[in-house]
């Protein structure tokens, strides 16, 4: 809605720039929802433009539809806490720089307090155990299980805009009917708490649909967001 709320206007100006490329065969203009593929990448060049030198370069294409491109407000800012997380990751620095995932607290019909502003921006820590059964399963990213432990992943770009990275807190090996799986326990997963909700209901379908996985989510805390 807030996305919306700000194309209208922008698209009133940017098709009086160019109104062969937005008005229908009777030359009157074609309304936001008809156009408004078109509209986003407009809004959002500036953006991606300035990403595109970034080094090293993000996969922007994996975020699919222009409607995707509004996390990627939030790179910099994510690169920036990862950074800061490489350098201390304390769990003072932890509880300073992100928040804990705090899911299944609506009690009956009653919502949790909406966040203050300052923690509406920052990510949100969880905790997964991924279990790799096969190497031709497709479900996780394979370079997540190439990650040492005590290491950190660059910042990515999902499929649908989603910014993420994880640090592996541990990792061990286990041989479950003669099939070697390889297990990362404990993860971190930072997400922008703008698009936690997709981000997880994105894993647990994939999880779903590879058997060669399984996913362990560890609430860490409880209480209001």
């Amino acid at each position: 809605e807030r996305l919306d709320s700000e194309l209208e206007p922008f698209y009133a100006r940017i098709r009086t720039e160019n109104p062969s490329a937005y008005r229908k065969d009777d030359q009157t203009y074609r309304p936001l929802k008809d156009v408004r593929e078109i509209v986003l990448k407009e809004y959002f060049k500036p953006l991606l433009s300035a990403l595109s030198h970034q080094e090293p370069k993000q996969e922007l294409d994996t975020a699919g539809s222009a409607n995707n491109w509004v996390g990627l407000r939030l790179l910099k800012q994510m690169q920036s806490v990862r950074r800061q997380l490489v350098a201390d990751s304390t769990p003072k620095a932890l509880s300073q720089l992100t928040e804990t995932s705090k899911q299944g607290l609506i009690v009956g019909n009653a919502l949790p307090p909406a966040p203050s502003l300052t923690d509406q921006w920052k990510p949100v820590m969880d905790s997964f155990r991924f279990v790799r059964k096969d190497e031709g399963s497709k479900s996780i990213d394979p370079s997540l299980f190439s990650l040492d432990a005590n290491t950190w992943s660059e910042v990515q770009v999902g499929e649908k805009g989603n910014l993420w990275f994880v640090q592996v807190t541990q990792r061990s090996l286990a041989d479950e009917a003669g099939v070697l799986s390889e297990q990362i326990d404990k993860t971190r997963a930072l997400l922008s708490n703008e698009v936690q909700k997709i981000v997880m209901e994105q894993t647990l379908e994939a999880i779903r649909r590879g058997a060669g996985f399984q996913l362990d989510v560890q609430e860490k805390s409880s209480g209001p967001i």
